[in-house]
């Protein structure tokens, strides 16, 4: 007979009443704030899940930063924080591909230091709970700027299990990680003061001290503002010595400021040892304009923005003058004008139309003072009517009388090629500029020269010299030899004797050459070219200033035969 019991009694052991394995990762319950409002530029962000999650992947190691809970921009920032563009033109995003593939293969989420720093640094804690997660950054952030929340799926529950919460639209769109949260647009925080017509704080006057006659400041803020009120904008003396309470009017994002007379205000004149009561400031002395108080249309407060400046031993009540005629030189897109005063100013041209436009150059220092501005992305034929302007820091402006000029269909000529590194012995026998008439007319280019820029060496070209339409000219040096290139011969090239350029070879590692016609315009010129022996440096394409490396073909220049 059989016996039983023991089956029974093993059966009896085992519990059949285990909780089920954990098997499903954390999903994201909530996230707050919403993106209805501007985030705050100090914020508090809190991330709720949906169970308990693993510590170590969520805090970062003691003074450390999380890798696996990032607050960062959306897109990519320049230094003046406005999005840098990728190669179609578009913003860049700040979440790399690289970054994404880092975000999600291991235990430890980001740990590059360059992905860091894309990153805004930030106290990321779980609370007691252990399953609400509070993101606090840890500098201020940037005004109207978008700002991301993004997750690693490195993130665990207490089972191990990772990140699971659905996809995103941003997610479906790319590889499905890492998790893009949520895409804030940060407040538009205090207004400020963004330029002035104050040396420092605008690229369009020059830099120096302030002429004590100086009577008037324009300021212009990051935006519109409501209003301005006695009080709200101050000229200060030193470490406070005087305190002047200035005239303002507001327009829009423009506040104009009248700086009064010393002999308008007893306290400000009596801090004056050599001031004169006519004028405006003391010399020699430091001042600051400070504007505080003032509310933007929003009701945002400003805090208060402080414009420092020295001034000048004494007034200045001479405009800036004029040295020489004006230089204008049309092109087919663009005009070239310059144009020298006698004092640091700066350089302004006014396009004169129904609403008049301005278009500024460098400020210059010097004395006499040197000024160019190029007008650019002009249509061939376009007239242009305008006048210059030069301002000096007390704001005396020269004016020229009004001037016109035509853009024009230039001759169709390029440099196209350069060899200045044959190999050959000696190197001139082989050396080379090569001009290409890419235009539908045969072009007479006597007169013309090519000039190395920085230098006074050139080439003359004789007079009655022509190039066929389609066809090539090769300016060589008297040692060139036409043997060294299959299907050159003398009737295609033209020696030179004029000039320094070809006498001992042309510069391997520092040449740079402009084709200037007889007018003296600029019709074609290369970069810097630093050549590799044996190779020539050819134009990458006639509607660019691009030249790359590229095995010789005399007479035979092709676009797009770079190496």
């Amino acid at each position: 007979m059989k016996r039983l019991i023991p089956l029974v009694a093993l059966a009896a052991c085992i519990d059949t009443d285990l909780p089920p394995i954990d098997l499903d990762g954390p999903m994201l319950v909530s996230i707050e704030p919403a993106t209805a409002q501007p985030l705050p530029l100090d914020p508090s962000i809190r991330l709720v899940f949906s169970e308990p999650l693993a510590r170590p992947t969520i805090e970062p190691a003691l003074g450390g930063q999380s890798g696996t809970v990032l607050l960062m921009t959306r897109y990519k920032l320049d230094g003046d924080g406005r999005p840098e563009l990728d190669d179609s033109g578009q913003p860049e995003s700040n979440l790399s591909s690289s970054m994404i593939t880092d975000l999600n293969a291991g235990d430890d989420g980001l740990d590059a230091a360059s992905y860091f720093a894309r990153c805004v640094q930030t106290r990321v804690t779980l609370l007691d709970d252990d399953q609400t997660v509070l993101v606090q950054p840890m500098q201020r952030l940037r005004a109207n700027t978008e700002y991301m929340i993004v997750l690693s799926s490195v993130i665990r529950d207490a089972a191990g299990n990772r990140l699971g919460s659905p996809p995103t639209p941003e997610q479906e769109a790319g590889d499905g990680l890492p998790h893009v949260l949520r895409v804030y647009q940060s407040a538009a925080g205090p207004p400020s003061v963004i330029g002035a017509d104050l040396p420092g704080f605008t690229t369009e006057l020059p830099t120096g001290p302030v002429p004590t006659n100086r009577s008037t400041a324009r300021l212009e803020f990051d935006r519109s503002m409501a209003s301005v009120s006695s009080g709200d904008v101050k000229l200060v003396l030193g470490e406070n010595l005087a305190s002047v309470t200035l005239p303002a009017t507001l327009n829009g994002k423009i506040l104009s400021v009248t700086l009064p007379t010393l002999g308008a205000d007893a306290n400000h004149s009596g801090r004056c040892l050599e001031g004169d009561d006519a004028d405006n400031l003391c010399p020699s002395s430091d001042y600051a304009l400070i504007v505080e108080n003032m509310r933007d249309n929003e009701g945002n407060v400003m805090e208060q923005n402080r414009l420092s400046f020295s001034t000048a031993a004494a007034a200045d009540t001479q405009a800036p003058v004029l040295i020489g005629e004006p230089e204008v030189v049309a092109g087919e897109t663009d005009v070239l004008i310059r144009w020298k005063t006698d004092e640091a100013s700066s350089t302004e041209v006014v396009v004169m139309g129904e609403s008049d436009q301005s278009f500024y150059g460098v400020a210059c220092v010097g004395n006499p003072c040197d000024h160019e501005v190029r007008l650019t992305d002009l249509s061939i034929g376009q007239q242009l009517t305008f006048f210059l302007r030069s301002k000096d820091l007390a704001l005396n402006a020269f004016e020229s009388e009004d001037l016109q000029v035509t853009t024009i269909d230039l001759p169709d000529v390029a440099i196209t090629e350069v060899l200045a590194a044959s190999g050959r012995d000696p190197d001139n026998s082989g050396e080379y500029i090569e001009l290409f008439n890419f235009g539908q007319e045969s072009i007479e280019i006597g007169g013309w020269q090519v000039q190395r820029i920085g230098s006074t060496s050139r080439i003359d070209i004789p007079e009655e010299t022509t190039i066929a339409a389609g066809g090539f000219i090769l300016l060589v040096g008297d040692g060139f030899a036409v043997g060294n290139f299959s299907g050159v011969t003398e009737g295609n090239v033209l020696r030179t004797t004029s000039s320094k350029l070809f006498s001992f070879g042309l510069s391997n590692s520092d040449l740079t050459v402009a084709l200037v016609d007889d007018q003296g315009r600029s019709l074609s010129a290369t970069p810097r070219l630093v050549s590799s022996t044996g190779m020539s440096k050819a134009r990458e394409r006639l509607d660019a200033e691009v030249f790359c490396n590229a095995t010789p073909t005399p007479l035979a220049w092709t676009a797009n035969n770079c190496q």
